[in-house]
């Protein structure tokens, strides 16, 4: 009958700018215990998460990061970067952490 079918397929990729949030935005610790904060956003296919602290790059391509063992030390700012080939959007959330004293007796010092 001469009809030929054709078929295609088109994928559209939408940027998470404007999406990415950190849960929770801000959390107080006491050291050795164990926090979490997770990042999500609207964009895709294909974001990947990159958590950093100062620049630093801690975990790549997960939605939650985990600090073990918190001390003084890892209190401060978390960014995540949620990207993909069509944009990124940062979101950031905070980390107070309590400080652990130790008191002596006065004769031990």
């Amino acid at each position: 009958n001469g009809v030929t079918d054709v078929s295609n397929t088109a994928t559209l990729t939408v940027s998470p700018k404007g999406s990415a949030a950190v849960d929770p935005v801000g959390q107080i610790a006491q050291m050795e215990e164990t926090v979490n904060f997770t990042c999500s956003s609207l964009g895709g296919p294909g974001v990947t998460y990159q958590w950093s602290k100062d620049d630093s790059v801690l975990e790549e391509d997960s939605t939650l990061l985990v600090i073990n063992n918190v001390s003084t030390s890892s209190g401060g700012n978390y960014t995540c970067n949620a990207s993909n080939p069509a944009g990124y959007d940062t979101a950031s959330g905070a980390l107070y952490v309590h400080p652990f004293f130790t008191l002596q007796p006065a004769d031990a010092l």
